[in-house]
């Protein structure tokens, strides 16, 4: 089976390489936003200012063994979710939010689980599930 499509480059862009210190030659595009953002522990090495997660510094997704490591992150985590685990994902360690619910708690966080209503965004419309 051909892997060509474990890799993307996209020297015209504007950005190309987006990391500092990434080497050209082998660089990676294809996970231009890495989809492993949402994890707490996603595998890479972000930067934490406060609790916004700064990448900049994380070659993972765009060096030469990203692909598989994103698939395995990813894999990981949905096995977590199959098992009633949600993974540990972006936000406050602490609050009322990072406890109970159908995970059973444990630090982690249920973005769009809660089964409660979305509070509404002055300008933007609603998706197509949040009108019914």
């Amino acid at each position: 089976m051909s892997a060509h499509y474990k890799h993307v480059q996209n020297a015209a862009c504007e950005y190309f390489p987006c990391h500092k210190g990434a080497d050209p030659a082998t660089f990676n595009c294809l996970f231009c936003y890495c989809p492993l953002y949402f994890l707490k522990d996603c595998g890479g090495n972000p930067a934490w200012r406060g609790l916004v997660k700064d990448c900049t510094g994380c070659p993972l997704p765009h060096s030469p063994g990203g692909w598989e490591a994103v698939q395995a992150r990813l894999a990981r985590a949905y096995a977590e979710l199959r098992a009633g685990r949600a993974p540990r994902t972006l936000g406050p360690d602490e609050g009322p939010e990072r406890t109970g619910g159908p995970a059973g708690g444990g630090g982690s966080r249920n973005f769009g689980a809660s089964g409660g209503n979305a509070t509404p965004v002055e300008g933007v419309a609603p998706s197509p599930s949040e009108k019914c």
